[in-house]
């Protein structure tokens, strides 16, 4: 399972060196946790990490990942929206849980043109099947 989890990381490493363009905006959004500092809130979640690109293909790459201490279990669940009617609606979930402090989901969609598209990825992190936290993560808007 440690394999797995290794392979899994060096993968989404090696995406995030691929460069991916859509339209203008290049900007990579991620949220990072800094558990050193006081005033964060969180006393298990140490990183949630997100990246949301859509290439010049349109095809949307999304990834997230989270590390987190004392924590037997990590769940994040990851939805690609596009924004229809004046709302965002939900075009394609995915989400996977994971044992131990590492916890990483990495997918991609092809989107139609003319669009508004957005990532909004939740992460939970669990102990003896307890909830201990969760965080939410909701990228900037992409034009494709």
């Amino acid at each position: 399972m440690q394999i797995k989890r290794v392979l899994m990381i060096i993968l989404v490493l090696t995406m995030l060196a691929v460069p991916t363009y859509a339209n203008e905006s290049k900007v990579i959004q991620e949220e990072k946790i800094d558990v050193s500092n006081p005033t964060t809130r969180f006393s298990n979640i140490s990183v949630f990490y997100n990246v949301f690109e859509i290439t010049s293909g349109g095809k949307a790459l999304l990834t997230s990942s989270i590390t987190s201490r004392g924590t037997d279990k990590i769940k994040i669940v990851t939805y690609l929206q596009s924004y229809e009617n004046r709302r965002w609606v939900n075009i394609k979930t995915w989400s996977t849980t994971q044992p131990g402090t590492i916890c990483v989901l990495g997918e991609q969609w092809y989107v139609t043109s003319g669009h508004q598209y957005r990532m909004k990825s939740y992460a939970y992190v669990y102990k003896d099947n307890q909830f201990l936290e969760s965080t939410v993560f909701t990228s900037n808007t992409k034009l494709y």
